[in-house]
């Protein structure tokens, strides 16, 4: 299955260990103009963050600038990049978007621009323009209107709208149009069998 329940949790948890973390490598971002009225209490550049277990990396975050606003309870990183660690110390899985959207109250996770998620285990990737998690439901998921491609190693490729991963059960699907190829890699043979829909 392209979607592990870990490979998401650790996206979105990535996230969301750099905000509680005090020991970071940081400047701070000189005043600047805002979009709107609303202006962060706390401003990042250039944040490096690096989350060990047992000793072994397990995480490494780095995003080009980070915003906390307390009093709206979130936290907005802009040109984020993470790599995921395994026991070994090989990288497991690595990812980027050019905005992620923390809510520190409810864990949830809006991403924008440009993301693209790969499992080195799973051989696989996701690539999207937005995405959201929703810790409580347990779900990553696209807007119904905009394209999501999941695509393997092995030559699969499948591209659609309305993307929802469930994590508790394991199961991605589409509510929209999906197009693309699936390569049945369990099949028995040499021959790889290829389905477009």
């Amino acid at each position: 299955m392209i979607a592990r329940r870990a490979f998401f949790r650790v996206v979105m948890l990535v996230f969301l260990l750099g905000i509680a973390a005090c020991s970071l490598d940081y400047d701070i971002v000189p005043e600047s103009t805002a979009e709107s009225d609303e202006r962060p209490e706390i401003e990042i550049a250039q944040l490096e963050h690096y989350i060990f277990r047992l000793s072994r990396l397990r995480l490494h975050i780095t995003a080009a600038e980070s915003e906390t606003y307390q009093e709206e309870k979130k936290q907005v990183l802009r040109d984020v990049y993470f790599w995921e660690y395994d026991h070994t110390g090989a990288v497991a899985a690595e990812g980027r978007a050019d905005v992620a959207e923390i809510f520190l109250d409810t864990e949830d996770v809006r991403f924008e621009g440009s993301i693209r998620l790969y499992s080195f285990e799973e051989e696989a990737g996701i690539t999207a323009e937005y995405l959201e998690w929703d810790s409580e439901a347990d779900e990553l998921r696209g807007e119904n209107d905009e394209t999501v491609v999941i695509s393997r190693d092995d030559g699969t490729a499948v591209r659609g709208s309305g993307f929802l991963a469930d994590m508790r059960s394991k199961a991605l699907s589409f509510s929209g149009q999906v197009s693309g190829m699936y390569i049945d890699s369990m099949s028995s043979g040499d021959s790889e069998a290829g389905r477009r829909e």
